[in-house]
């Protein structure tokens, strides 16, 4: 389409209620379109040579380059008067024609909305209003008579569409269309200039259809639809199709939301647990609040899902620690109730596990449960979790127990080692066993029954020979002697000096039973280093030393050493637990 830059301008009077006036034509010599202004004044009337776009018939240029013209130059049908469908047709061709000269398009701002429907049929929707653009054309390629595929120059194509009205739907379009109305007769009476911005005014205006043509930006708002219909456990995230698929029930959804986000957790709060109150406990100093153990938040690590634990597959299972670590540090398994409730044969082999086992209840108004809830009640909210399980409440009971016993429960190891220590050698150093017809008397009967209290607590806790009243003749000589080493000092013995101890434990009878102790004196001498007589002395305790060590390797080898007892004499003598770790070879002959 020309463009001359010396048209002349139109007026636009006209006269009232006249017929909206063409200023556009085809030149019947050349085809192409012709702008009245173009005209010089000798080609007016039917010199003008141009024909109707609409009907074909020929036209007049009336005041066709006449300056001083009252009435606007412009085009009139020479025998049959202009319906109003001529004028369409040549304003379609005119928008048409200006679509393949366009270089660059503005688009106004617009609002994208895009629609997820959740398994429950709700749609959730999101809205996001996209600025204004200003679109550079590489290329215009015209795909029909009303049709304009633009490509800009990012890459992307946008469809321009004339058509008659704007009633359309989108129709699955997979490209970006507007649809602009092309048959409205004033464009035919526009100056190349008011065309120009008159298609910028009807592309803005225009309905979209198809996706935006910022398809990252319809992305974004679409994901904003899912994530709300996620966020709502109405949609099934896509890492759980294959193990519940898409259309799954409600309860379903819910249970496997809640086992993935336990699954990624580090901490979780669980609720207390407690032990019946008895109205005696009050007569030892006990309160309700010894019988509990306060709600707290638990550590997890080696979080796993669906693990089996001997008869059972909890559908989480995790390593937990927790303060006090005695009642809450161990395994913990989770169970997830939506539907199906815990039954009296699988209680029995959870508790069968004798591992913490938490309910997570779920049950009841589920829909009113969204993704942000449920991590609220799965991490922090105690009311919707209990206990069908917990090995900490025997622990509990134990303690409060002890408690009304006197109370050794709460002692560590090593405390309970060095008390039994310290009663022992009290009691080995009394007269009553030291000095012929001196009397039981009191001070000793309570050194002895600290001493089996505190013994049974430590076989409680498998040191056996810990309680050495019930093994009295086995353990009370060899832990006299080995004191007797350890503190520099004689335990036990009316004898002066630790040499004396030492010579009698070099006469014990050949094959006798305290032989099988001797390969310990030999360590304890080794690890204190007590002193001894002389160098005579020395030289015995050399000789024997030898003689132990070839006499040990055999169980029928008379120091062939006793091992049951190992454990409880390496929590009293720790210097020593790393050596009767050793176990005797059997000599190559």
């Amino acid at each position: 389409m020309s463009n001359p830059t010396n048209l002349r301008p139109l007026r636009a009077r006209q006269k009232k209620n006249q017929r909206q006036q063409m200023a556009w034509a085809k030149e019947e010599e050349t085809g192409q379109l012709r702008f009245v202004g173009e005209l010089p004044r000798i080609r007016t009337g039917l010199k003008c040579g141009c024909v109707c776009y609409g009907c074909g018939e020929r036209l007049e240029a009336v005041n066709a380059g006449n300056p001083e013209a009252l009435i606007t130059p412009h085009f009139r049908h020479k025998e049959l008067p202009d319906s109003g469908m001529c004028s369409q047709t040549v304003s379609k061709i005119l928008l048409r024609t200006e679509l393949e000269a366009l270089k660059a398009l503005s688009l106004p701002s617009r609002q994208v909305v895009v629609a997820q429907q959740g398994l429950s049929g709700r749609e959730y929707k999101a809205s996001r209003l996209r600025p204004a653009r200003h679109l550079v054309v590489n290329d215009v390629v015209m795909s029909s008579d009303v049709e304009a595929v633009l490509l800009l120059d990012d890459g992307s194509q946008l469809i321009v569409r004339l058509s008659g009205k704007l009633e359309v739907s989108d129709s699955g379009a997979l490209t970006p269309t507007i649809h602009i109305q092309s048959d409205d007769p004033l464009v035919a009476s526009l100056t190349p200039e008011k065309l120009r911005e008159r298609l910028s005014v009807l592309i803005g205006d225009g309905l979209w259809t198809g996706p935006d043509i910022d398809s990252g930006f319809s992305d974004e708002v679409a994901a904003e639809a899912r994530q709300a219909a996620l966020s709502a456990l109405d949609l099934v995230p896509e890492e759980a199709v294959p193990e519940i698929g898409r259309t799954p029930a409600r309860e379903t959804l819910l249970h496997w939301t809640a086992k993935e986000i336990l699954h990624q957790m580090d901490c979780l709060d669980v609720p207390g647990i407690w032990v019946p109150w008895k109205d005696g406990y009050s007569r030892s100093g006990l309160t309700h609040k010894d019988c509990e153990v306060d709600a707290t938040t638990l550590d997890l690590k080696d979080i796993r899902l669906e693990t089996r634990v001997g008869r059972t597959r909890p559908d989480v299972l995790a390593e937990a620690k927790g303060d006090p670590g005695h009642i809450w540090n161990g395994s913990l398994a989770i169970e997830v109730t939506v539907s199906n409730h815990i039954d009296a044969e699988r209680m029995v082999r959870i508790e069968a596990e004798n591992i913490a086992f938490l309910e997570v209840d779920l049950s009841g108004d589920d829909r009113a449960i969204n993704y942000d809830l449920l991590y609220r009640i799965l991490s922090r909210d105690s009311d919707r979790k209990h206990w069908l399980f917990h090995p900490g409440t025997a622990i509990l009971q134990r303690q409060v127990l002890d408690h009304v016993e006197g109370g050794l429960f709460t002692t560590t190891d090593r405390e309970l080692a060095v008390r039994f220590e310290e009663l022992f050698v009290q009691q080995s150093n009394h007269p009553y066993y030291l000095l012929p017809n001196i009397p039981m008397d009191q001070t000793l009967a309570t050194i002895e029954n600290e001493l089996q209290r505190v013994g049974r607590e430590l076989e409680k806790r498998d040191y056996v020979g810990a309680d050495v009243l019930k093994h009295r003749g086995i353990l009370t000589r060899p832990l006299q002697r080995l004191f007797t080493m350890k503190r520099n000092e004689v335990v036990g013995y009316r004898l002066d000096s630790i040499w004396q101890v030492v010579n009698a434990i070099l006469g014990d009878m050949e094959n006798s039973s305290s032989r099988k102790f001797h390969v310990h004196y030999h360590l304890a001498l080794q690890t204190y280093k007590p002193l001894l007589a002389n160098s005579e002395a020395v030289g015995r305790v050399k000789v024997w030393r030898d003689a132990v060590a070839n006499g040990c390797r055999k169980p029928e080898d008379q120091y062939y050493p006793n091992t049951r007892f190992n454990p409880f004499l390496g929590l009293l003598f720790p210097e020593l637990s790393e050596k009767l770790k050793w176990r005797p070879r059997a000599a190559h002959g």
